[in-house]
């Protein structure tokens, strides 16, 4: 199993670095977050940011009015924001090196937190995202709010294998100085309006923007109403991982075992997502929605409420079993109130 050394080694490279470095210049704070923090978050409160890379969610906050502090274990990373940081010297942030499990602040020191980026998907094993979360729980004042943000259980083990192959293209033109163009996975709309002609062009195309989701928000809108063979494919490769998971609940198995539902191991070079590890893998877990309220429960926080991404685009509720359909949710968290 991959630990959280390798965790920062992976994130220290110069490619991933660039990656992410590109994606934060482009994207700013999302919509969808920014709604959240509208919702429960209070200017001129602290917040910290963990894993906060390369200051993508940290410079808006700070122009916000808010108290910000970034907190990421990739000293790389840290060295890119801080060189950001200098050129703004109006700018008062905070940026410091530092693991979510046994972050460096006193206990009760900040209103607010921020964990989102999927950030908790990459600390491996049960116990240790367990022990993030009571560390959130630990410097949250009474009655403070957290947001983090994780992706849901797969939906086929062929959307990783082919979301790889995405990012390696996208990859592929920073290299050559072309950056993520828009034009390149933007969806032809059309093409979903007459379901009844539906040919091998089109299922392709479906394909490739599915995959390309997490590129442009555009993705997200048109990209759901999939093959119900996608989602017989995911049942099937599931299948064991489900037995496992039941299995080891009903034999009240500890949470720290060595292999769990949902771990993949993401290279980074190749962008291919795998089950088993090797040097210079990036350690990537799915929880579904039971697994990170147990969680939040184990932390002595309340889960607030949860939501997907396309609710808060549309504005919308949707039902329980739609929700957790969903590819990428949100979860507010709050600190219990001395009572």
């Amino acid at each position: 199993m991959i630990d959280r050394k390798r965790v920062a080694e992976v994130y220290n490279r110069p490619d991933m670095v660039a990656y992410y470095e590109t994606l934060a210049n482009r994207s700013g704070l999302w919509r969808e977050e920014q709604c959240l923090i509208n919702r429960y978050f209070s200017a001129p409160a602290r917040v910290l940011i963990i894993g906060c890379g390369t200051g993508r969610e940290a410079f808006p906050l700070e122009q916000q009015g808010f108290t910000t502090i970034g907190i990421d274990i990739a000293l790389r990373t840290l060295i890119l924001a801080n060189e950001k940081l200098r050129k703004m010297p109006e700018v008062k942030l905070s940026f410091q090196q530092g693991d979510a499990v046994a972050l460096p602040y006193r206990d009760e020191s900040f209103e607010n937190v921020l964990m989102v980026t999927q950030v908790i998907q990459h600390i491996p094993k049960r116990r240790y995202r367990r022990q993030a979360l009571c560390e959130i729980n630990r410097i949250l004042k009474p009655g403070g709010y957290g947001i983090l943000s994780a992706f849901n259980a797969p939906i086929s083990l062929l959307y990783l294998l082919c979301m790889g192959r995405q990012y390696q293209r996208l990859l592929r033109e920073q290299e050559r100085g072309e950056g993520i163009c828009e034009k390149k996975v933007q969806i032809d709309a059309d093409l979903f309006k007459h379901s009844g002609k539906f040919g091998l062009r089109q299922l392709m195309l479906r394909i490739m923007n599915r995959i390309a989701w997490e590129i442009h928000p555009v993705i997200w809108k048109y990209s759901d109403p999939l093959p119900v063979t996608w989602h017989a494919g995911f049942a099937v490769f599931c299948m064991f991982t489900n037995i496992q998971r039941i299995l080891r609940k009903k034999l009240s198995r500890s949470p720290e075992a060595i292999f769990e539902p949902n771990d993949f191991m993401l290279d980074h070079r190749g962008f291919h997502f795998r089950v088993f590890s090797q040097v210079g893998d990036l350690f990537v877990h799915f929880p579904d929605v039971d697994e990170i309220a147990e969680d939040i429960a184990a932390a002595h926080l309340n889960l607030i409420e949860y939501r997907s991404l396309e609710e808060l685009q549309q504005e919308q509720v949707l039902s329980e079993k739609e929700r957790r359909s969903k590819r990428l949710l949100f979860y507010v968290v709050r600190k219990k109130c001395v009572t």
